[in-house]
């Protein structure tokens, strides 16, 4: 799944997942042939788990 579909699926902005990525709460994120991100089921799982936690309140720095 590419930056763009990830980031419609999850209502959030690519920079978002970016910054996600950078602070390391999503695990790396290998590139296809042609340089894009290409997200997989587990990037999905983590990502579900942030926005979880974030909506009970829990702030990025715990998280990390």
């Amino acid at each position: 799944m590419t930056i763009s579909e990830m980031a419609k699926k999850y209502n959030m902005t690519p920079k978002g997942l970016r910054y996600y990525e950078r602070i390391a709460l999503i695990p790396h994120v290998n590139r296809n042939k042609n340089g894009l991100r290409d997200y997989k089921q587990e990037h999905c799982n983590c990502l579900e788990l942030i926005r979880c936690t974030r909506s009970a309140g829990l702030s990025v720095e715990v998280l990390n």
